[in-house]
């Protein structure tokens, strides 16, 4: 019993080093929490909810700190992590570009204000 317990505190010893939680910096942890504030501003208040949800989401994600020795291939510039496949869609022009004539503000379209 005495070694499946070493064998299970050994392996959660290691399995912590992989996690972000054990490679979170102070930086990680404000824009982490800076971005979360970002997202409840916009939901819980509505206050520009198109503007703050994908700044916080970006925080969220560009702030996620992982292990640099471990090889997981998780960065923007690591070849086939999600994030590089995110960043080709940027940088391919895989998403559509923003039409004022289609974006709501408010439920008014801006194409139905009278000048």
């Amino acid at each position: 019993m005495g070694e499946f317990i070493t064998f299970i505190g050994n392996n959660l010893a290691d399995f912590w080093t992989y996690t972000g939680f054990a490679n979170a910096t102070v930086g990680h942890v404000v824009m982490i929490l800076v971005g979360l504030f970002f997202i409840y501003l916009a939901v819980a208040k509505e206050f520009e909810p198109m503007l703050l949800i994908p700044i916080g989401f970006g925080m969220l994600i560009g702030n996620i700190p992982f292990n640099m020795e471990a090889g997981l291939k998780v960065g923007i510039y690591e070849e086939g992590s999600v994030l590089n496949i995110l960043y080709q869609g940027v940088t391919s022009g895989w998403y559509p570009p923003h039409l004022p004539g289609h974006w709501c503000y408010d439920g008014l379209l801006v194409s139905d204000i009278q000048p």
